[in-house]
């Protein structure tokens, strides 16, 4: 029985993409639920939307606590992810990154974006 070409062709390119698309072993794995703040830093110096989705993640589940010590307002405007990584390489840029990722998130958001009002936090 002869092989079919074929699939023998769609096995190789299947194979070939495999290996191409594959992580490789010395390629460093972080994990981002326990992220410091200054990988946070660092990731975000490097526009990695992993980490921008992480910032806008936390900055969202926080905003609906209703602990009235980790008040602050969301930017309302169309690039608010853009100015929340501007905000946060700026106020980190020259002080001690807490070790937490959510600390130094909520930190600086509590900075550079307190609540203005007394209007439920939401």
């Amino acid at each position: 029985m002869r092989p079919n070409r074929y699939l023998l062709r769609m096995l190789s390119t299947l194979a070939t993409l495999f290996v191409l698309v594959s992580p490789s072993a010395s390629a460093k794995n972080i994990d981002y639920s326990f992220i410091s703040g200054q990988e946070v830093f660092d990731a975000l110096s490097q526009e990695s939307w992993i980490v921008q989705g992480y910032l806008l993640g936390v900055t969202d589940a926080l905003k609906h606590n209703e602990d009235p010590t980790l008040c602050f307002e969301i930017p309302l405007q169309p690039d608010a992810d853009r100015v929340m990584q501007s905000a946060f390489l700026d106020y980190w840029a020259s002080g001690e990154i807490p070790s937490s990722g959510i600390e130094a998130i909520t930190t600086m958001m509590q900075a550079k974006f307190p609540c203005t009002s007394k209007v439920e936090n939401n």
